[in-house]
């Protein structure tokens, strides 16, 4: 079975079209549908890893799938995730963006890991959203000012 093959198998399987998966994971639908079709061979991680959660498989399997391989490199209390493709050559990793997050804000990456160990997952879920909202444009700027304010309001209490 092909990539693509075992994609519309999972999408098929949650009876979801490439409309609603192109939706929710933010990948456009005629990408979707070359990956299905087998034109894109190799999807980048980047189109895996938004893809994954709806369809119910963890990104490494798909991954996996696609013939990428996974490392995880321990460096004292930090790990590397490393994705390399058949030839060996990273093509991903996540260091790599914590590192671009840290460079932004170094305080977000603290508020995200008390977020996790300290939400239920329907928490995690809103909070994914609402940053979904922020970088997809899908919040006017009238609509990111409410926000900003319910926000402002809820952490004086």
């Amino acid at each position: 079975m092909t990539l693509g093959q075992y994609i519309k198998e999972l999408r098929v399987s949650k009876k979801m079209s490439q409309n609603e998966l192109g939706d929710l994971s933010g990948v456009s639908v005629s990408e979707i549908s070359r990956i299905e079709s087998g034109q894109r061979q190799n999807p980048s991680p980047h189109i895996l890893r938004a893809i994954a959660p709806y369809l119910d498989i963890k990104m490494e399997e798909l991954m996996s799938a696609a013939g990428y391989t996974t490392e995880v490199i321990h460096r004292g209390n930090f790990e590397d995730i490393v994705h390399k493709d058949e030839s060996g050559k990273i093509i991903d990793s996540y260091r790599r963006k914590i590192k671009k997050i840290l460079e932004k804000d170094e305080d977000l990456i603290n508020v995200l890991a008390r977020a996790v160990n300290k939400s239920t997952p329907q928490d995690i879920e809103t909070i994914k959203k609402l940053l979904e909202g922020f970088t997809k444009g899908g919040l006017s700027e009238q609509e990111k000012g409410l926000l900003r304010n319910l926000i402002d309001t809820l952490g004086k209490k």
